[in-house]
Order: C-alpha cells, then structure tokens, then sequence
C-alpha cells in the first residue's frame, strides 16, 4: 500500500522537503491529480486518497485562499498537498504550513525542476505495481483457500492461514456463539480472552450486540461491521465481526481484533473469501452430521418397530453407530421457546458436544425437538444431566424446556420413556413454560388431568365457570380468568396476586367480586379454590388458550 512515507522514498521525491504535517505521512496515495488552481472550490471529482500537484497558481497573492486551502483538501479527503516551489512561491506560506501541522496533513515541497509528468509516471507506475502484486497475492490467497476445501481443510486450519495474511487475532464461532477455532496474533483484551477460555461469547456481549441490532445489520448488509470498545463488557479493543451466510442464514460469525489497525479494501476482500470458504466447509460438515442425524433417528424408529423388524437389522444398525441393545436407557426431549429464535441443527450439535464425556447418548431432530436417549449400564440421574445441558444451551435469546422421561429398564421401555418426555413437554407447554427442566416424575396430578377423557368434564360446575369466565373475557375484553389464576396461584393473597397482575388492590377485589358474581361460587371456599384451581389446569392443558 502506496502511504506518503513510503512515496518519498522513490528517487523522484530525493529533493523533497516535508514542510508540514509530518503526523500524516501514513496517509494512503490511491491517485495523483495536477491542478493549477489549488483553491478551485468544489473537487466534486475526488474520490479520496489523491495527491495534488501544484505550482500553486491560484494562490499567489490572496491570504484568505491560502487559509481556506488544507481545511477545503482535509473535507475533501486529499492524502497531500505537493507544491512546486520557483514559480509563484519561493517557499510555502506560513498560514497554509500552520493549518497543515493543525490538520497532521503532509505537505510537501518540489524543486522547480522536477516536472509533474514525470512525478505522476513515477508514482502511477508505483500503483500498477502494487495492484499487480496484490492481484498475485489475492490469486495467492484464493489458491490456498480453496485447496483448504479440496483438501477436507478444517475452520482451524483456514483460521491460521487467514491470520498469516492478515496478521491479526480471530476466531470464528457458530450461530450460537460457541468457538469453533481461534489464532492470536499479538495482544487481545479480557472479552477475547475469556471467549476462549469458555469456549463461546459471553452474555454480556452477545446481550449488548443484540441490543444494538448488530446481528439484524449483519444480515442485511452481509458485511464486516466495526465494533467499538465497550469497556464494561471486556471490549476493551476495537474489533471487526463479519457473517458466515448459507441460503440467507447466519451460520457463523469471523471474529477479528483491529484496535487501531483499520481494515483495507483488500483486507476486506481476503475476510470475504474467507468467509465464503469457512461456509463452504461448516456446510460440508453439516450434511455430514444430517447424515448422521438421519441414521440415528431411523435406529430410533427401528427400537419402536423392534417386533416387526427382520433378524439382526436393528443388532447391525445399532452396531454401526455404537448404541449398547442391553442398557439401561431414558429419553430426554430438548424443544426451544416459542418466541425463540433457535435453528434446531446448531442446538442438536451443541447438545452433542455438552454430552460428549457426561453421557453415552444417541441424539437426533423428530418433531420439531432434539430427542436423546440416554444409555448407561445402571440408572443415571438424567435430571441433574439435564440441567447441566440447560445451562449449555441457554443464552439471552433462548429459551429452552427440556423434558425427561420416565426411566427404561429394557429396550422395549424405550418408547414409553419416549412418549412420557413428549407428553410432559406438551403438559409444560400448554401450561405456559417456556424454559426449564421438567420431568415426567413430577408431573404428579397434571398428568391425570392431561388423560382425563372429555366425557369426565361434563357437568363439572368448575369447568363449566371456568369455560364461562373464558367467554366473558373474549366477549368484553376483561381480564377474569388470569384475575382468578393469579388469586389462586398466590394462596388467594390480595397483595401478592395484585402485584403479580401490577394492578391496584382495589381493582383486584372488583374483578374478584364479579368473577363470583358469574359463576355463582365463593372465592372464600377453600374446597372451591381447590376446585377451581384443578378445573383452570385442565382448560389450559385442552389448549382452550
């Protein structure tokens, strides 16, 4: 890259005289333009970067011109200013040298006898140079990218091949912000440090970047987007976040240390290379892993089937993913939120890689949720298994219920393990979780409720009421049924259950009254309350909202 410094050195510059704004010398030389009138107003054809030669014709004798010069070049992006000397100046004015030390711009000054024709050629043949060189290196780079994916190159190796270009600390992370490779070159701050020591971005961060849209941005622009540092979160150095996109969708993230080092167009060109390549190679691997995926869940379906299937098939699938027939088993069901905004495939992989060494397990995707079947020789305490998995997954923009089944002594348990996981999951649900662990055994007397055939409600008054305080809602748009929800989840607390619904005591008491009013029941009946609470349970497990 062509900077001021680097252009005195050629033979042409050995009579120049830096005369101002030395704190400039590393500004970038893209173009060089000849102009006889320096102060020309507007320089509506500058594009940035260009050095002005001038003799300085149409700043002889008017001060206000030369004091409007280098603030008029700075607004306009000028790298420098070179001016011949012997013609119209014997030397520069002290007013435009004061501006230009003021503004750090370079200016420059060229014997009389140097002609600005051979000035350009020099300095245009420098340029073409330098663009052939980087074409070379750009061919250079594309050449050992691409042998990373003929080759079955990992996202560690296309990182480290990376950092010898750009010569700066990166990492790339999945869509879930765990760390998948990281190079450091030189220092990097507590943020970085501690991503790779845990292995994925902290809350902190990932909370603050969603808070200023920088992920949306991202997708939008499919460019490298500059963060800059946020002390209190451990940002403590300038950093550039660029997306790795697959059909539309963010797969990954380039994560790359800049301080005080911008990124150049080429620099901008070699990340976006790269992050064609490294999506290249997570796509690879990712069809890999569905094929995978895909033989675990026909295992699966092969255990339901067991009875039906033909001699040794399920003894050879079951060998050929390593899954144990004469184990002890229970079934995990891991469902994301509904407001989540979870892809199920990277939630699937980070299950995998939470379970690696905790438990033996066979994962795959079946209706809309990661199912795992847990093997262990003896009983295994899958709860505690899946609270650990909940604290993996979770981050600030998800929300995840992980439901256990009941316990499989045999393989011929397994679907009862199964469909107890899916059925307490579809309990939680319709009750209102939306993240946690929650298991079959504690189901208790919801569970009851869930099987209870709808001939068992007819005539039930408590459900009939519950039915009609539902009715009344929809049609007036009151708010009884949550009223009553409220009131009987706190233990019929007047205080508690208006802070919950943050309305005044007051207001409570009138909803209370009217809701007794409509139904017909006193709310002062414990065996009421119990009643009610029971009938509530099961409106909401039937789906009624």
């Amino acid at each position: 890259m062509l900077t001021i410094a680097r252009m005195l050195n050629l033979p042409i510059f050995k009579d120049a005289r830096v005369v101002a704004g030395a704190g400039g010398l590393e500004r970038v030389v893209r173009r060089v333009h000849i102009v006889s009138m320096p102060d020309g107003g507007e320089y509506d054809w500058t594009e940035g970067s260009e050095l002005i030669l001038s003799v300085g014709f149409g700043l002889r004798n008017d001060l206000q011109k030369q004091a409007d010069l280098v603030p008029m070049l700075v607004e306009n992006r000028i790298s420098g200013f070179v001016l011949s000397v012997g013609h119209y100046f014997e030397q520069t004015p002290q007013i435009i040298i004061d501006a230009a030390n003021a503004y750090d711009f370079p200016v420059i000054e060229l014997p009389g006898d140097v002609l600005f024709v051979q000035v350009s050629e020099v300095v245009f043949t420098y340029l073409i140079n330098e663009q052939y060189a980087l074409q070379q290196q750009a061919r250079t780079i594309h050449d050992t990218l691409m042998d990373m994916v003929l080759n079955d190159g990992t996202l560690q190796q296309l990182l480290e091949a990376l950092a010898g270009f750009l010569y700066r600390s990166m990492t790339i992370e999945n869509a879930s912000f765990e760390v998948l490779a990281d190079v450091q070159v030189g220092k990097v701050d507590s943020a970085r440090q501690r991503s790779i020591e845990d292995g994925h971005t902290s809350e902190e961060v990932i909370r603050y970047l969603m808070e200023q849209g920088i992920y949306s941005t991202l997708l939008e622009t499919r460019s490298p987007l500059y963060i800059n540092p946020v002390s209190e979160i451990g940002l403590e150095m300038e950093r550039i976040i660029a997306p790795i996109i697959v059909a539309r969708q963010i797969i990954g993230y380039f994560w790359i240390i800049a301080d005080d080092d911008r990124l150049t167009p080429f620099d901008e060109m070699v990340i976006g290379q790269a992050a064609t390549i490294a999506a290249l190679i997570m796509y690879k691997d990712r069809a890999v892993k569905d094929s995978q995926v895909k033989m675990r869940g026909d295992l699966f379906q092969a255990i339901l089937q067991s009875d039906d299937l033909p001699d040794g098939l399920l003894e050879s699938q079951a060998a050929a993913l390593d899954f144990r027939l004469n184990w002890t088993y229970q079934v995990l069901m891991i469902a994301p939120g509904q407001s989540t905004n979870t892809d199920l495939n990277t939630l699937m992989v980070a299950t995998e890689e939470h379970l690696h060494g905790v438990a033996k397990a066979l994962v795959f995707v079946r209706e809309q949720s990661i199912v795992v079947v847990l093997q262990s020789r003896q009983a295994l305490n899958a709860t505690q298994i899946a609270a650990g998995l909940l604290a993996r997954l979770t981050d600030p923009d998800k929300h995840i219920l992980i439901a256990v089944g009941s316990h499989a002594e045999n393989l011929g348990a397994i679907a009862t393990s199964y469909e107890r996981a899916k059925e307490t999951l579809l309990i939680h649900v319709a009750t209102g979780e939306t993240h946690g662990v929650v298991a079959f055994a504690d189901l208790g007397v919801l569970y009851w409720l869930y099987k209870l055939p709808d001939e068992a409600l007819a005539a039930n008054m408590y459900y009939e009421a519950v039915c009609k305080l539902h009715g009344s809602d929809e049609k007036q748009s009151k708010k009884l049924l949550p009223t009553l929800e409220a009131y009987l989840e706190t233990g019929g607390s007047i205080k508690e259950a208006s802070e919950q619904l943050f309305v005044h005591r007051n207001t409570l008491i009138y909803r209370l009254e009217r809701i007794e009013a409509l139904t017909g029941i006193s709310l002062k009946d414990t065996e009421n309350s119990l009643n009610l609470s029971v009938a509530l349970k099961t409106f909401r497990l039937r789906g009624r909202v």
